[in-house]
């Protein structure tokens, strides 16, 4: 029963951890369908399994919803609108050290584009 105890315990202890240490600034490039990059930042809070915070792109500021974070891996939704079309865009990551690894991918699509974000 302690094994099962300290075991919950330090699950709960490193998803306070990884929680903080995504908090911040990130930035990245992202491939554009042109096949040019462009930069792309995130700006994370992040309380418990829950992140917020806002994407700064090429179409300026957006919040990001539904944010989780789990199991050392985050995802959440940006929700634009694209020349009068709503999307959704789907982002999950993993974290390593100051890098995430993030892949991104329009809502109902199965479709993805891989990028990587560091910590600033």
């Amino acid at each position: 029963m302690k094994l099962l105890q300290f075991a919950v315990l330090a699950g709960t202890l490193m998803g306070t951890l990884f929680a903080a240490d995504v908090d911040g600034k990130w930035k990245g490039q992202l491939p554009g369908r042109d096949g040019n990059m462009r930069d792309i930042a995130f700006d994370f809070k992040a309380s418990g399994s829950t992140l917020t915070g806002t994407m700064q792109g090429f179409r300026g500021e957006v919040p990001i919803t539904d944010g989780k974070i789990e199991n050392g891996s985050i995802r959440f939704k940006v929700s634009m609108n694209l020349g009068g079309n709503a999307m959704v865009m789907n982002y999950e990551g993993l974290q390593a050290g100051a890098e995430l690894k993030m892949k991104m991918a329009n809502e109902g699509s199965p479709r993805s584009v891989e990028f990587l974000l560091k910590k600033l």
